[in-house]
């Protein structure tokens, strides 16, 4: 039986599928107790003889138990998972599967359908609250920098969710271009976020000790268009995005983005 209990999932994933094969960064979090949920989604796929095209979007979960999950080898702890559809930029109007084991050595899934567009899977990270979610948001972006680890385009998603006991299931996912040659995926946990003046919202928090610049500090800031938003559809973000020290970084981006908010029927 699906516990009545609710998550956040970061996934850097690597796929492929009729849309072209990349890599994709994915954010989102669901409800068991009220089968409601929201993602985004951000990455590069490249289609044979093609340039890599941007990808980006966000979901909504609306079943919290679906019928037909991936067979992942899980753990004990079991695996957990929910779907929906794209409702708003790539791939929009198309099935959404996501689908984690819970645990830290979690393998997650994650499958955009539509004859299959787009089918990916990585190492990431889930986060478990007991309390129902109160509200929530994530956010998609491409971002062009540089710093030590060089010049690169790199995608990011984060979540950010607020359980009725003020726990924060909070995290994210980043990809780069040139995942293909040299892996640049990893996740990371926000353990702080706060909004500043003119409606920007700053998160710190680690990478895992897995993939790409292991264990360093992320620094991200996101700026909507308008302040304050208008209503919870999706938005327009400004987004700067930091590995490493902010002064001497590995990576400093600077893109634009997408962001939705969402109240959650708690009953």
């Amino acid at each position: 039986m699906f516990n009545p209990k609710e998550y956040s999932v970061s996934i850097p994933s690597t796929g492929s599928g009729l849309a072209g094969a990349g890599s994709i960064a994915v954010a989102a979090y669901f409800s068991a107790s009220t089968s409601s949920g929201l993602g985004a989604f951000s990455g590069d796929l490249r289609i044979p003889i093609h340039n890599p095209e941007h990808v980006e979007g966000i979901f909504t979960l609306t079943d919290g138990s679906p019928a037909t999950l991936p067979p992942l080898s899980c753990g004990p702890l079991g695996e957990v998972g929910a779907s929906g559809t794209v409702t708003f930029g790539s791939f929009k109007g198309n099935h959404v599967t996501l689908a984690s084991c819970i645990g830290p050595s979690s393998v997650d899934y994650w499958r955009v359908d539509l004859s299959i567009d787009y089918v990916g899977q990585g190492i990431g990270a889930v986060v478990v609250s007991g309390r129902p979610i109160l509200a929530g948001s994530v956010m998609a972006a491409n971002t062009v920098g540089a710093g030590s680890a060089g010049a690169r385009s790199v995608n990011a998603a984060q979540v950010l969710a607020l359980a009725s006991d003020g726990t924060i299931l909070a995290g994210g996912a980043f990809v780069g271009t040139t995942s293909d040659i040299n892996p640049g995926n990893n996740n990371w946990t926000i353990n702080r976020a706060s909004i500043q003046p003119g409606c920007t919202l700053t998160t710190q928090g680690v990478t895992s000790s897995t993939g790409s610049f292991p264990n360093q500090r992320v620094t991200t800031s996101e700026t909507p268009t308008g302040c304050p938003p208008a209503n919870l559809s999706p938005q327009p973000v400004t987004v700067t995005f930091v590995v490493g020290s902010v002064t001497n970084p590995i990576y400093a981006g600077h893109g634009s983005g997408t962001v939705m908010a969402a109240i959650q029927n708690t009953r």
